[in-house]
């Protein structure tokens, strides 16, 4: 659609610079035939009308279909003023300055009823309005998502990759943090309560199938720690995963924390 007079066609017709607006608009319509339409827009703003013309125009000269549409910047007409506030706002002006970029207070959601009635005189481009989505519909292709698979690069199974580093990872855990010699470890009450924890993790992971995940994050994450790049501890819901611990992608104990 070719917009409002705020747009890029608005824009040029204000600086007058038609030649370009007539070449633009040949060279859209090559490209996508009917499937180019000319907005027209009739909120009382500055240079609406004549650019209406200037459109109307150049539907009959070039067959471009034309289309009724309603800028809206706010829901209720009564919302204009906050919103003629919020404008100048964005713009650095004041309200009382008198050349500032100003809207009407047309640019509400309106009604069909509303809508029929400010373009009772141009039925055609009501009529688009009520095609163009229909002609925008797209009905997606459904797959199940496709994971990376990281077992080719180590070697194995992912599924039996992860297992063996998130094993390995938390005896590394007790014995660097937990301070528990590794002679002790199968016999350690609070190992056996982590590990039970761990195991419980690692059969939901793998039902999933994110094994792969899990060992990409860490690689990366690892990689990144390895290259003083900072990474934060954790956070959200990944901080409470063992398996994420022991990978060292996160930096919390989720079951002391």
């Amino acid at each position: 659609m070719s917009g409002s007079t705020q747009g890029f066609f608005g824009k040029l017709f204000d600086k007058g610079r038609f030649s370009e607006i007539h070449k633009i608009y040949q060279k859209i319509l090559s490209n996508f035939n009917n499937r180019f339409y000319l907005e027209i827009q009739r909120h009382g703003d500055q240079n609406e009308k004549i650019f209406e013309k200037y459109n109307l125009q150049k539907s009959n000269e070039f067959k471009i279909p034309i289309i009724a549409t309603n800028e809206v910047f706010y829901l209720h007409q009564d919302m204009h003023e906050a919103h003629d506030a919020l404008t100048c706002i964005g713009t650095k002006t004041y309200i009382n300055e008198k050349n500032r970029i100003k809207y009407s207070d047309q640019h509400y959601f309106k009604t069909d009823e509303e809508m029929s009635k400010l373009f009772s005189d141009l039925p055609e481009a009501l009529e688009n309005n009520y095609n163009l989505p229909f002609r925008c519909n797209f009905r997606p292709v459904f797959s199940k998502p496709v994971l990376p698979n990281i077992s080719s690069e180590k070697g194995g199974n992912a599924d039996e990759i992860l297992t063996k580093e998130s094993e390995e990872g938390l005896k590394n855990k007790f014995l660097k943090v937990f301070k528990i010699n590794k002679e002790n470890l199968s016999l350690n009450e609070e190992f056996i309560k982590y590990k039970d924890r761990l195991e419980h993790e690692l059969k939901i992971i793998i039902e999933m199938k994110y094994s792969s995940y899990f060992l990409i994050v860490s690689d990366y994450i690892k990689w990144a720690k390895n290259n003083d790049i900072p990474v934060g501890p954790g956070r959200g819901s990944g901080a409470g995963s063992l398996v994420a611990w022991c990978l060292s992608i996160t930096d919390v104990d989720p079951i002391k924390f």
